[in-house]
């Protein structure tokens, strides 16, 4: 990457993929693409963040959750170039886990303040689904 640092989210590929937001020592915007060998600068977030999830792929991305400072609950949507505002999770969250497509997505677990249980599917918006109690 052209940009060290941890705290990332991603998503596509293993020769088409997207690494994004993330931090050095504050959240960062950054977007880099992939393509199988090499590094290049994408549009940035609109909202930089760390311990925010992603999935889709790199012409389709989905970015959510993380933390400013303040746990938050943006979504945005990349097309390949830029990223614009997508339906916000319902609970707001960190530290989260993210699977399937920008069209089809889940939101899973993650952290409110307190370890979350939360699932919720995105299709344009997020929905809550199911919320699991361990026993």
């Amino acid at each position: 990457m052209g940009t060290a640092r941890d705290a990332l989210a991603g998503c596509g590929t293993q020769t088409v993929a997207l690494g994004f937001g993330g931090r050095t020592t504050t959240p960062l915007a950054n977007t880099e693409e992939y393509d199988g060998t090499s590094w290049t600068v994408g549009g940035s977030l609109n909202t930089a963040r760390q311990y925010l999830a992603g999935c889709g792929l790199q012409t389709a991305g989905l970015a959510f959750g993380g933390t400013t400072g303040t746990i938050t609950a943006a979504t945005e949507e990349y097309d390949g170039t830029s990223w614009t505002a997508g339906g916000s999770l319902t609970t707001a969250r960190q530290r989260l886990g993210g699977a399937g497509t920008q069209t089809a997505g889940l939101a899973i677990g993650g952290n409110t303040g307190s370890v979350s249980a939360a699932t919720e599917e995105y299709t344009g918006a997020f929905i809550a689904t199911k919320t699991v109690t361990a026993s």
